[in-house]
């Protein structure tokens, strides 16, 4: 009889312990709950956009080194939209095709000793092969302090530049 009473003990010890365990566990749970953090800002190097597939269309980022960017992926996963900083850390956008061949720009032009003076903005389409740029329209900076010049130009099928400058 002794036994059946030791063994009455203990089961009703264990029902009293889970029942306590459990009730410690439901309290910390919705005390979790019920304060959820929002962070004002939030740090990392990278953010992609994803698919519910996994595949990546969009990504913003800081690319190799420091330099930020953002870029919009095609459903086939190729790069169509850039939007970068240039050597001078002025922006450019780079609209791609679907085989990733740039085929316009629209941003600050250095020139081809870039520097932090360079103050020429422009928008270009281009074709791939060897005369890229065929047409482009903008504004370059002449001669200090800020007297800018509108262009406007066309690439002939020899590679030679028509441009519409006014004087």
């Amino acid at each position: 009889m002794n036994n059946a009473k030791q063994l009455i003990a203990v089961c009703l010890i264990g029902m009293v312990s889970g029942f306590a365990g459990a009730l410690i566990a439901i309290f910390m749970m919705r005390h979790d709950e019920k304060a959820p953090q929002s962070a004002d800002v939030i740090r990392a190097r990278q953010f992609e956009a994803v698919t519910t597939n996994g595949l990546v269309r969009a990504r913003f980022g800081a690319k190799s080194g420091d330099d930020p960017s953002l870029e919009l992926f095609g459903p086939d996963g190729s790069k169509r939209l850039s939007l970068v900083l240039d050597n001078v850390d002025e922006p450019l956008i780079m609209l791609r095709d679907s085989k990733e061949n740039v085929r316009a720009v629209l941003g600050h032009v250095t020139s081809d000793t870039a520097s932090l003076e360079d103050d020429n903005w422009a928008l270009s389409f281009q074709v791939t092969g060897p005369d890229d740029t065929v047409a482009d329209f903008g504004m370059v900076k002449r001669t200090a302090p800020l007297n800018y010049k509108g262009t406007a130009g066309v690439r002939k099928q020899g590679g030679q530049w028509n441009f519409l400058t006014p004087k």
